[in-house]
């Protein structure tokens, strides 16, 4: 049976400074486009696996170079609609050393911001597909898409398929107390969930049970196994991933990856990579595309399953841009070859 992937969320431009200049230095950007989601369905793409992109764009050339730039990268655009004012934007400045990366958003009153639930066809959207993605980020946009994310979301599990759910929190788009609450109903209609935070989790008196334990950040592997369990068994869920992630500084972190499997209570690690950034935007993307499309094949287990999304993870640090523009043979052959980084020939 043929797997098909379907992620919404919003399609961006994204204008970068060159050479890791500041904005008040700038004086011209590279363009090029993503989003989350955007990013999620062309690396699944990518690895071969069939991916469509659920959004809305305006109908103008850019709403066209858009569509055109995920066609390029396998995505399946059909139902993308073309509609709306504007095209969201994000700039973003590169970080380096002990200057970290910043983005500003530019979204407002964009085509899909201003999308209404009635304007998507779910009959179309599902049509012989197996696995739903979206991530909070999608969900924060606005009243109308969160609730076009919930609908999405009942609308998978109907009819029989996963759903995967990323937190993704942007302190930028809402408040941490309103982001737990809202992503606490949109939870139980997930069956893989990415991240813990923002997430409420109530304990006997009501309030939140992670609050009360002692979570270090990067996560310790033994006092978040318990946390997990909670979690999975609260609202049901099949799995839990996470990434850690140490940063030494903006241009070098040290990456791992746990996945959760509910059913048979392990928690499972993957291999550490030190990484040298040339471009963290997107990162979690590539971990989130690895892991569906790796949960999503009867080829690997749930411990290679994470071993391949956080060599996805790892890999789209050393990539320009945001999506990762990687295919299955350079996964497997950092997931499976170790140490050794020599030309290959």
């Amino acid at each position: 049976m043929l797997k098909k992937v379907v992620t919404l969320g919003e399609l961006l431009l994204r204008l970068t400074t060159e050479s890791s200049e500041r904005f008040s230095q700038a004086q011209n950007f590279e363009a090029t486009f993503g989003g989350s989601e955007a990013n999620i369905a062309a690396t699944i793409a990518r690895l071969g696996m069939w991916a469509s992109f659920i959004s809305a764009v305006p109908a103008n050339e850019i709403g066209d170079a858009a569509v055109e730039f995920m066609r390029k990268n396998g995505v399946h655009t059909g139902y993308i609609l073309h509609q709306g004012p504007r095209l969201g934007i994000y700039f973003a400045e590169k970080g380096h050393s002990i200057r970290p990366s910043k983005i500003v958003y530019d979204r407002q009153y964009s085509s899909f911001v201003e999308s209404k639930v009635e304007d998507y066809d779910f009959d179309l959207i599902f049509e012989d597909a197996n696995w739903f993605h979206t991530s909070g980020i999608t969900a924060a946009l606005s009243p109308e898409l969160f609730e076009l994310s919930k609908q999405c979301m009942i609308e998978a599990k109907r009819r029989g398929m996963k759903v995967s759910l990323d937190l993704n929190y942007r302190a930028s788009l809402w408040g941490f107390e309103e982001a737990r609450h809202a992503m606490a109903e949109l939870a139980p209609y997930a069956d893989l969930l990415i991240g813990i935070e923002p997430l409420f989790l109530p304990d006997v008196d009501g309030n939140d049970y992670k609050d009360n334990r002692d979570i270090k950040l990067p996560y310790d592997f033994n006092t978040i196994a318990p946390i997990l369990e909670q979690i999975a068994s609260h609202y049901k869920l099949e799995k839990i991933a996470l990434t850690k992630r140490k940063v030494i500084n903006a241009s070098r972190n040290i990456l791992q990856s746990y996945l959760y499997d509910a059913k048979d209570h392990e928690l499972y690690p993957s291999n550490v990579f030190d990484v040298d950034i040339i471009d963290r935007i997107g990162g979690g993307d590539a971990f989130a595309a690895g892991l569906i499309y790796a949960l999503n094949t009867d080829k690997y287990t749930d411990a290679e399953a994470i071993q391949f999304a956080n060599a996805t993870f790892a890999l789209k640090h050393t990539i320009p841009g945001d999506m990762a523009i990687v295919n299955l043979k350079d996964v497997e052959s950092l997931m499976y070859r170790g140490s050794n980084f020599d030309v290959q020939r």
